[in-house]
């Protein structure tokens, strides 16, 4: 069975529109409650190039040429479950949309977009968090693309990924597994890979600086370990914006995040904006 995730996608944004901040049962300090805004348990990592969240860079690589990747996505919540400051628990619906765009073209061309959809449950329990997320990705190579004699590959893949953090006086330690249930290439079906990351948060004077570090080590690629470093800097007044846009420099060396270059080494520079939604 194929899913058209542009049928999904927009089902899932006219979803958020109809039930953000509808709660059934209304409970700012503890109880259940249906289509909340209290967000996800297990926080963004903000280096995962695969994480739901708006991104929008200017990516430099080092033969590929200059890009502009665009990331949309995010978490509806379905449920959660409140005990107190330190026992979160929810359950969301995760999609995201990533797109790259080639920089010098006459149009703007398209070279890829994939799409990223499931189920996440999480649960924060004092300085943890751990998340269990279930998904799938399909990927499509851009019309211009193909036209330029790119081989199109039917892409697609369902995968079961496990989290585990703990934070503590700025810092936060993440790590987990994720294991490919079904995929298209069959040669990826039942592959493993690890992931590690490092995240340190501090101030610059009065402004809110971050430094963070994620490793990803895949089978399909023997093991090949993936760096993505980010440096970055949050934006506006922290005393009256909660959810608020950083800027992030950021460096990446290893296998390709886009489904159509899965096995494409890249290395590249880029900058751009962030932001959780």
């Amino acid at each position: 069975m194929r899913f058209n995730f542009k049928t999904i996608k927009f089902t899932v944004l006219m979803l958020l529109a109809t039930f953000q901040g509808l709660t059934l049962e209304a409970s700012e300090d503890s109880g259940w409650a249906f289509f909340g805004d209290g967000g996800r348990a297990y926080k963004t990592m903000r280096a995962d190039q695969r994480e739901a969240q708006f991104r929008m860079q200017f990516v430099n690589t080092q033969n590929q040429g200059k890009f502009w990747d665009i990331v949309f996505g995010g978490d509806l919540g379905l449920l959660s479950y409140t005990k107190d400051k330190d026992h979160y628990l929810s359950l969301t619906v995760r999609g995201l949309s990533s797109a790259r765009f080639k920089f010098q073209s006459e149009s703007f061309n398209q070279h890829n977009t994939d799409y990223i959809g499931g189920l996440a449950l999480g649960y924060r329990f004092g300085k943890m968090s751990t998340e269990a997320h279930l998904y799938h990705q399909s990927s499509h190579l851009g019309d211009e693309v193909q036209e330029l004699g790119r081989q199109r590959i039917d892409y697609s893949r369902e995968t079961f990924r496990w989290m585990l953090d703990y934070t503590q006086n700025g810092y936060r330690i993440y790590g987990g597994a994720s294991h490919i249930n079904r995929a298209d290439p069959g040669e990826l079906e039942g592959k493993f890979w690890g992931q590690l990351g490092l995240e340190k948060y501090f101030m610059v004077y009065s402004l809110p600086c971050f430094v963070v570090l994620d490793l990803q080590s895949r089978e399909e690629h023997s093991w090949h370990i993936n760096h993505n470093v980010q440096l970055g800097f949050d934006m506006g007044d922290w005393r009256r914006v909660i959810k608020r846009q950083r800027f992030v420099l950021e460096y990446y060396n290893g296998y390709s995040h886009m489904g159509q270059f899965y096995n494409t080494k890249e290395q590249n520079l880029s900058f751009g904006i962030g932001f959780d939604f």
